[in-house]
């Protein structure tokens, strides 16, 4: 008798790609709420308008700009929380998102420190460390300290000074 078929990846290669896993990335970007919900970008725009996807605009101004401003012409960096992609997704009848804010940031920061690594905001936010650094530039972000400067460093940052800046920047 033949073998079967396999009509999933083995377990190894589903725990390496994280498949589902959405504390592992609790913001994507808007790329990858096009791809779970086989919408354009605009779609993902208008969904995020309307309530039925939490995001937020983590884009930060360029080092010239006035501390605390963003230019008229900043380019929006979008991070969809994938908790409400996935909501969206499964609801049977489409409804606005209402997670409480408490929820929000603690899907996007589960940890309780009071004051986080770089790393961890990048993790967070699903960004690089050159825009966590302009966050902090721009003072959006607190830094405490930069643990072994140059290279390989990495800031410490006030969580405080996080949550602030994200729910200044909800959609």
């Amino acid at each position: 008798m033949p073998a079967k078929p396999r009509t999933s990846l083995p377990p190894s290669i589903l725990a390496k790609l994280e498949l589902g896993e959405t504390e592992s990335r609790p913001l994507g970007d808007v790329n990858t709420a096009m791809r779970d919900l086989n919408l354009d970008s605009d779609e993902v725009r208008m969904l995020v308008q309307l309530g039925y996807l939490v995001a937020f605009n983590i884009a930060c101004p360029r080092r010239s700009a006035p501390s605390g401003t963003c230019p008229r012409r900043a380019k929006a960096e979008l991070r969809v929380l994938t908790r409400s992609i996935e909501e969206y997704r499964y609801r049977k009848t489409k409804h606005v998102c209402k997670l409480p804010w408490r929820q929000i940031f603690k899907l996007i920061l589960p940890q309780s420190k009071l004051a986080l690594k770089g790393t961890e905001i990048q993790r967070a936010l699903n960004c690089d460390h050159g825009h966590v650094e302009n966050l902090i530039a721009t003072r959006h972000l607190v830094a405490l300290d930069k643990r072994r400067p140059g290279p390989g460093g990495s800031w410490i940052i006030c969580r405080a000074s996080l949550e602030k800046f994200l729910k200044s920047r909800l959609q």
